[in-house]
């Protein structure tokens, strides 16, 4: 029959009240900061090799399209750029990708003389480790680009021309 007895229990329930309401609204304000796994570091690499050949390729000046067309068909080496032409490209390339990217560039075409795929090393800065990823990116030489004199041997024709692949190798140093 006394009051306190009830008013415990009101202040018990309070409490437990204004607990629970705190716990609720440190849970929803929290920030939940994920950590960086491979696979997310993967993606953003694709997407930064990606992203810097479809630069390459829309630019208006001097594109992908421009840079295979004019290629001497000359392969890299660790040391010694052969192409001058891939010297801008490689050039363009470190200025689009993090400083943090190591990348090497190959082109992939069909060979008539050779009747097989032709791979070249055209860019190389090291060797890639296995966690390496590649974009690759399609060109289409037609006889009225402006064809090294490589390419004028291959027999492009307006009702043949040439698709290279732009394969781009890229990696975190």
């Amino acid at each position: 029959m006394s009051d306190k007895a009830q008013m415990h229990t009101l202040e018990g329930l309070a409490a437990a009240i204004l607990v629970i309401s705190t716990i609720i609204f440190i849970t929803r304000a929290m920030v939940v900061v994920t950590p960086q796994i491979e696979l997310s570091l993967d993606a953003q690499l694709k997407q930064y090799s990606s992203d810097a050949l479809i630069q390459l390729d829309s630019d208006n000046l001097y594109n992908l399209t421009g840079y295979v067309a004019a290629w001497n068909g000359g392969g890299a080496n660790l040391t010694v750029q052969v192409a001058n032409n891939i010297t801008g490209l490689d050039n363009r390339l470190n200025g689009i990708l993090p400083d943090n990217v190591a990348y090497n560039l190959d082109f992939v075409y069909w060979k008539d003389s050779l009747k097989s795929l032709n791979t070249t090393h055209v860019i190389v800065h090291g060797v890639p480790p296995d966690n390496s990823i590649t974009a690759s990116h399609l060109v289409t030489l037609h006889s009225t680009d402006s064809l090294s004199s490589y390419w004028n041997g291959t027999g492009i024709t307006d009702l043949n021309p040439r698709v290279v692949e732009v394969r781009l190798i890229s990696w975190y140093i």
